[in-house]
């Protein structure tokens, strides 16, 4: 394949990227696709979709890694104020704690 030619999933293929990553089994791709579990396995094997499930990846780790960071400064932000005297639930301190 030339390296200038643009190449891109059908929306079964992506569905199976979603499914992948989801940690679903091939049994339950090939059937939420109509596909068989042979097609998929294909699929797996290809460039396009091998590049396509590191870019979904990517994306998936990247938004994990910023949900973390807010919810970590939060945490901390809302743990600052009780040091200061603020008024929070000990279950609410707790909850905190575990995510700092």
């Amino acid at each position: 394949m030339n390296a200038s030619q643009d190449v891109t999933l059908s929306v079964n293929q992506l569905h199976a990227v979603s499914l992948i990553l989801a940690g679903h089994q091939v049994d339950d791709i090939a059937s939420a696709c109509d596909v068989t579990r042979r097609t998929v396995y294909r699929w797996k094997n290809l460039p396009e979709f091998r590049e396509a499930m590191s870019q979904a990846a990517e994306i998936i780790l990247e938004d994990g890694a910023s949900y973390c960071k807010a919810a970590f400064e939060a945490a901390w932000r809302d743990l600052n104020d009780y040091a200061q005297g603020g008024s929070l639930s000990n279950e609410r301190v707790l909850n905190l704690i575990r995510i700092v």
